[in-house]
């Protein structure tokens, strides 16, 4: 009995001894692109997203990745076989399969609209599989081997060149946050608030009015400009060019540009003119990253920053790239059950007093809105920025401003003026909306529509300004014109800043052009929306390039 136990243990021990380096080698081509070089890949993507640095999860991985690969000592045939054969497979999916993985607004992807690329995909895999098992199975270990260390020695060379790259830029963790504790609050005697409603296309909510005019009655005091643009979507880097006037520089790390934007001279001005006038400015805006860069940066401009000490929560990050590392790597039948989008990643990295965030979606800005305004005393001016989900996907806004994930388009439109109305009627309560700039636009248009509804919305209300009923003006006007729209409802000089809204006559001949993506790829044109819807069917006159972002 000890003997046949001694033999067994002899056997077992003269097997891992011929064919641990064997089944190393093959086991370090999955961890090495699941554990390490998928991780990398997407933080490289979008570390100008994330508020945690490399440095967090690398080591971590790095170590996993080595116990995984050490104490893998099963170097049967039909083992390595099987390994090789799903690592290739996803590696090949990775490569070249990937024909979409998100929606164009960063919503979830529409799954139900992909039923052919999943078919297709599918059948790609079994033959794929198939085959690699046929030619593999009569492989010898040691050819399998080597086509282990070939991909293997592609990925940690790719491994290294991202490493170096990422060590290029200088990534900081923002300890300045946007704070939403005075989101619903107002200044005693005079107001500019702006109220941006994402992804509000001019066209979609024009088209609705046509055939029912009283949809913006809440706006009735307002002079609706129906030929404006914002000139760039997505809300990156839309929003941050209309606050800083700061032109996007795709030639920079977008990390970089915004950085830039909010140091640039032409910034400093105008906040500084709002400040020595005796206003506050605060901005009320979510993905604070994603879209205004390292929120330190606005300190001296945006007034409504605190310090706010960072935690990471390792386990939900490492968790949160694995799943998305899992998610590129495999078949389009398994990639709904893995779908990570960036919202997922916003428990990664908490801040104390997270309860003070700012409030972004329709609804729940409505329900606090609702609870009412309140006037702060110790302000007698206030440039306020609200920015919230408007038309954004996912569409769940219902026709009376309540929350309903079956909602439709037209619906959310109805709902976001009762919500407008709803905010409008606490400013008159509260006695400010007379002696308040009110504005609505939205940071650009609208993602669904198919003929290409690129505009977007922009009403304004100007102090004791009152109609019976909604004005009307064509004037070519776009974002650029922003700051100097702003420092003239101030009653400021705005020389240096361009022209106003109010210095363009309607029908004026004015070259714009709109970029439909940070691709910057866009659309040249000189009169109004019709002409634009013009341009892109005929596809983009202005390529972008050399761009980093």
């Amino acid at each position: 009995m000890c003997k046949n136990i001694k033999n067994i243990i002899n056997l077992i021990a003269y097997n891992i001894k011929k064919n641990i380096k064997s089944s190393i080698a093959i086991v370090s081509f999955p961890v090495i692109m699941l554990l390490l070089l998928g991780p990398v890949e997407i933080y490289y993507s979008n570390m100008t997203d994330f508020d945690f640095t490399i440095k967090e999860f690398f080591l971590l991985f790095l170590i996993i990745s080595f116990f995984i690969s050490f104490f893998s000592k099963k170097s049967y045939h039909f083992f390595t076989t099987i390994i090789l054969t799903l690592s290739l497979s996803s590696y090949f999916q990775n490569a070249f399969l990937n024909k979409k993985l998100s929606e164009k607004d960063g919503t979830a992807v529409k799954w139900n609209e992909l039923d052919k690329l999943i078919t297709i995909n599918t059948i790609i895999w079994i033959l794929l599989v198939s085959i690699l098992l046929i030619i593999l199975w009569k492989c010898s270990t040691k050819i399998q081997t080597y086509i282990s260390l070939f991909f293997v020695t592609i990925q940690i060379v790719a491994l290294i060149s991202l490493i170096i790259n990422i060590c290029k830029i200088d990534i900081k963790m923002p300890h300045y946050q946007l704070d939403g504790e005075g989101q619903f609050e107002v200044a005693s005697e005079e107001n500019i608030i702006v109220i941006v409603l994402d992804a509000t296309g001019e066209k979609y909510v024009h088209d609705i009015y046509e055939s029912d005019n009283s949809l913006v009655s809440p706006l009735k005091d307002f002079t609706w400009f129906t030929n404006y643009d914002s000139l760039y979507m997505p809300t990156f880097p839309s929003m941050i060019h209309m606050l800083t006037g700061y032109d996007p520089d795709t030639s920079v790390p977008r990390i970089q540009y915004q950085a830039d934007a909010w140091n640039s001279e032409k910034c400093n001005k105008f906040y500084k003119e709002l400040h020595k006038s005796g206003y506050i400015c605060n901005l009320y805006s979510s993905s604070q990253k994603y879209v205004y860069g390292n929120t330190d940066e606005m300190i001296g401009k945006i007034d409504n920053l605190k310090y706010k000490e960072p935690k990471v929560n390792k386990k939900l990050m490492l968790s949160m790239l694995e799943k998305y590392t899992l998610y590129r790597y495999s078949p389009y039948i398994v990639k709904p059950r893995l779908e990570v989008n960036m919202d997922h990643y916003r428990g990664v990295v908490v801040y104390d007093g997270e309860e003070t965030t700012t409030v972004n979606s329709n609804t729940e800005f409505n329900e606090k809105v609702v609870q009412g305004l309140k006037i702060n005393n110790h302000n007698k001016k206030a440039f306020i920025i609200q920015h919230i989900q408007g038309m954004h996907g996912p569409i769940n806004t219902a026709k009376d401003g309540t929350y309903d994930e079956n909602a439709t388009p037209t619906e959310t439109v109805y709902g976001l003026m009762v919500i407008l109305d709803t905010y409008f009627n606490q400013l008159k309560s509260e006695g400010i909306y007379d002696n308040s700039t009110i504005i609505v636009t939205a940071d650009h248009g609208w993602y669904d529509d198919p003929d290409g509804d690129l505009q977007a919305i922009f009403f304004i209300k100007l102090p004791k300004e009152e109609h019976n009923s909604i004005q009307f003006n064509d004037a070519p006007i776009c974002s650029d014109d922003f700051q100097a729209t702003i420092l003239k409802c101030a009653n400021l000089e705005y020389n240096g800043f361009g022209k106003s809204i109010f210095d363009w006559e309607s029908g004026e001949k004015r070259e714009r052009t709109t970029y439909d993506s940070t691709d910057m790829n866009g659309y040249t044109y000189y009169y109004n929306g019709n002409e634009l819807r013009t341009k892109i069917k005929d596809g983009y006159d202005v390529i972008g390039s050399n761009n980093t972002w």
